[in-house]
């Protein structure tokens, strides 16, 4: 699974500035440190994928292991909602400034219609297909009915952002809007990964044993 940087998440981002500004409980069940992924799957509508011909179309999608040469996944599951833009610019700003290599990061985005307003799902897939077309390898997932978000029993209406390592297991959750802060911590995990040895050695070593 191969995404380029998570810059493309303010094009994401923007699609939504007519959706619904949901208020989110106060509360929060983010998931354990060291908690596996379940298996995610999302049917209604899917990874966009272009044919020969360049038209766009969906597929079922499923989370699949790691590539050999990723050292850590980033999953993000973005509400349609105002205020998404606003509220990970701190994190697309720092990881912009990294710089960092996306054949090692790999990097899976899933906008969920589920919080789009009424009339705001045409605009938001229009929009998704002219940036599929305009980078066809980056990892697209939409989700109109938000199973992803009910399959990790994530708060309704915020950002969720998991780091997993791979095994599949979570690094990091961070959820709600991003503050520098916290999207350093977002950083220092990731580069903590990055220093350590790819998927495709870590399988190696753990299938000698």
């Amino acid at each position: 699974m191969f995404v380029p940087p998570p810059s493309l998440t303010k094009s994401l981002v923007a699609l939504v500035l007519g959706a619904t500004h949901i208020v989110a409980p106060p509360f929060a069940y983010p998931r354990e440190i060291g908690q596996g992924l379940p298996q995610l799957v999302v049917e209604a509508r899917g990874e966009l994928v272009l044919d020969g011909r360049g038209d766009v179309h969906y597929k079922l999608w499923k989370l699949q292991p790691l590539h050999a040469s990723a050292h850590i996944g980033m999953l993000m599951v973005l509400p349609a909602r105002i205020s998404t833009r606003k509220e990970i610019a701190p994190l697309e700003e720092a990881m912009d400034a990294r710089g960092y290599d996306y054949r090692r990061l790999s990097s899976t985005s899933i906008v969920n219609l589920a919080d789009a307003t009424w009339g705001a799902t045409l605009m938001v897939e229009s929009e998704l297909r002219s940036e599929k077309r305009k980078e066809p390898d980056v990892h697209l997932v939409v989700d109109e009915q938000g199973e992803v978000r009910r399959a990790l029993e994530l708060q309704e209406g915020v950002i969720h952002v998991l780091l997993y390592n791979c095994r599949g297991e979570i690094l990091h959750h961070h959820q709600g809007r991003f503050t520098v802060g916290q999207a350093q911590q977002i950083l220092a995990t990731l580069d903590t990964a990055l220093r350590n040895p790819s998927c495709g050695v870590t399988r190696s070593v753990r299938a000698a044993y």
